[in-house]
């Protein structure tokens, strides 16, 4: 974990942004990464209710409030959330709000108002899995911007489907006869032992040589052929015949070159000229429909009204100006 500190190794604190720490957890250390989200959020001085805002709440709400306005007090904030139906006389949270024209929770709601509580004392959220826990707020977009990219957008929602040209199978078939017909693609593969050795004197050094051995290694037929046709495509079919006809012609029959070098130098050479052939062989062909996109209504060709923020990022700053040349 990286922490932001000075030289003395003190812990830096800032007012642009709040600090997260985003990690990584292995499917083995599952259960005991969740016994440490535990006991992390037992920690948390306060604790949220999901069903009635407590006092502790609204004090901590306040706070967080009165380093945007100074003037913001206990009664503004219980005003506002019993004007906008979040909560009742006795604060309980009701069970079903309408919200920026979406049904959600009256806890959800108070969430989405007062995002800031959740950054630095909420018991739940301190630590948390963002693949269970996704932000519910939306972001209004400013349309007048959008608009001007409404053409532009409209081009990119159409969908187009790649068409290769005639022929194509025929191009792969005559680069495998190519592949097969050179000699220089099929090689033996002999056994290598690496050894090493430390020598200590004024200080250690370790000394590596490698020795190529006499013994040949192979592979099955059929799972040679099996692998071919996985990695490119052709037939066994077409790559059995083509097989036969270089084992007799130009490899003299000795099996000694079916092995995984071979393998790998047929299967990269292919690939390398019929991409070559192919990026000369196809194209885009549109398709009689467009999609709708998370900010985009192709039946009604408007730009929606807002957007989810997890389609936008996973944190926001509600302390950030706003720009009139900004989308969202």
């Amino acid at each position: 974990m990286r922490l932001p500190v000075d030289e003395t190794g003190h812990r830096l604190k800032q007012d642009e942004f709040s600090s997260r720490l985003s990690f990584l957890i292995g499917y083995d250390e599952k259960e005991f990464a969740q016994e440490l989200v535990n006991q992390i959020n037992d920690d948390a001085p306060v604790v949220l209710d999901h069903t009635k805002l407590t006092e502790e709440m609204i004090s901590a709400i306040v706070n967080q409030q009165q380093k945007l306005d100074r003037t913001f007090d206990e009664q503004q904030l219980v005003n506002d959330l019993g004007g906008k139906g979040i909560i009742d006389f006795d604060h309980h949270f009701k069970r079903e709000v309408v919200f920026d024209g979406q049904k959600t929770t009256g806890f959800e709601a108070l969430l989405q108002c007062y995002p800031n509580i959740n950054h630095d004392m909420v018991a739940n959220d301190r630590v948390i899995d963002r693949t269970i826990h996704k932000v519910s707020t939306k972001v209004k977009l400013q349309k007048r911007n959008w608009k001007k990219l409404k053409n532009v957008w409209q081009a990119l929602s159409k969908r187009q489907m790649v068409v290769y040209g005639d022929g194509t199978n025929d191009v792969a078939e005559k680069i495998a006869r190519e592949i097969f017909n050179n000699k220089e693609n099929f090689v033996f593969q002999k056994t290598q032992s690496i050894n090493q050795k430390i020598k200590i004197g004024n200080q250690a050094e370790i000394h590596q040589t490698t020795e190529t051995g006499t013994t040949r290694l192979t592979m099955d037929y059929g799972k040679f052929l099996q692998q071919i046709n996985f990695q490119i495509g052709l037939s066994i079919n077409l790559l059995n015949n083509l097989m036969i006809v270089t084992m007799r012609h130009q490899l003299g029959n000795n099996s000694d070159y079916i092995n995984e070098a071979t393998l790998e130098k047929i299967v990269k050479n292919f690939v390398k000229k019929f991409e070559g052939k192919l990026i000369e062989n196809y194209e885009y062909q549109p398709l009689n429909f467009e999609s709708s996109t998370s900010v985009y209504n192709s039946d009604s060709e408007e730009f929606l009204d807002y957007v989810s923020a997890n389609k936008i990022g996973s944190y926001g700053d509600d302390k950030v100006d706003g720009d009139p040349k900004y989308l969202y």
